[in-house]
């Protein structure tokens, strides 16, 4: 059957369902969930852990060895030291709470692990080890992580379970001298690849 005269007359009475679903994929994108994340995060904090007993960081950036790195939040009590992050991404390693669940946990810490003055000093630590905030900063910051990704998703995986592979040279055997590259988990994981094989 040929339903192609039936579909200008559907188009007629549906077209206006197509800007629905724009929005729908921009806030199911990973870049919506980085960028709403980690305001609602703060927020969330903000309203419902008491500002006399926990103390919010927010856009903690700090310098590396090759560039930056930011902690969206930390929030530091006499109950513990608690450090946040709108996205994860890589599986969600155990212990770890997301959406609303980590102001909860937050809330269930009643042991008292650090002395006033100790969560002073923490504080303070993190207040004078940050970088600035400012524009900046934040662009330096935004930039690195971008060549970071760029590098990370051009350099080979693991054939055998996809993890990260460092740059070797063969000490042995007919290929001796030769560039490859092995798996960073050697000797647990053998997998390789040859450098002539990626050029």
């Amino acid at each position: 059957m040929d339903y192609a005269p039936a579909l200008p007359p559907l188009f007629d009475y549906l077209w206006y369902l197509i800007p629905l679903f724009i929005p729908a994929a921009v806030i199911k994108s990973f870049w919506f969930k980085d960028k709403a994340g980690e305001p609602v995060g703060n927020r969330s904090a903000k309203l419902s852990l008491d500002k006399t007993c926990y103390h919010l960081i927010k856009n903690v950036a700090l310098p590396t060895e090759d560039g930056t790195t930011q902690i969206d939040h930390i929030i530091v009590s006499r109950h513990g030291i608690f450090v946040g992050h709108s996205t994860f991404k890589t599986p969600m390693p155990e212990m770890v709470t997301h959406g609303g669940g980590y102001v909860r946990y937050i809330k269930a810490q009643t042991e008292l692990r650090l002395a006033d003055v100790e969560a002073r000093k923490v504080i303070e630590t993190i207040e004078s080890g940050r970088l600035a905030a400012t524009f900046k900063n934040h662009r330096n910051h935004v930039k690195h992580a971008r060549e970071v990704v760029a590098k990370r998703n051009s350099e080979p995986r693991c054939p055998k379970f996809q993890g990260e592979m460092v740059k070797r040279t063969a000490k042995r055997g007919e290929n001796i001298g030769k560039e490859f590259y092995g798996c960073k988990a050697f000797p647990k994981c053998r997998g390789m690849v040859g450098a002539s094989l990626l050029q």
